[in-house]
């Protein structure tokens, strides 16, 4: 049990949430203003600022 803990500790200690909002922060967008734009523009928003449209396909939800 103490083992799985340690793993689960290890794999917890990088939150991939808070590393999405931290790029969208350096990028200069807003995750809230993401959210309410078309999808199309969405995803030009993202390629302009060399992000990954699909790392952050959770804003389309």
């Amino acid at each position: 049990m103490a083992f799985w803990k340690r793993i689960l500790h290890r794999v917890g200690a990088e939150d991939p949430g808070r590393d999405m909002a931290e790029g969208l922060r350096k990028a200069g967008l807003d995750e809230q203003k993401l959210r309410a734009m078309e999808p199309d523009d969405r995803v030009e928003a993202l390629e302009r600022a060399h992000l990954d449209p699909y790392d952050y396909i959770y804003l389309a939800y």
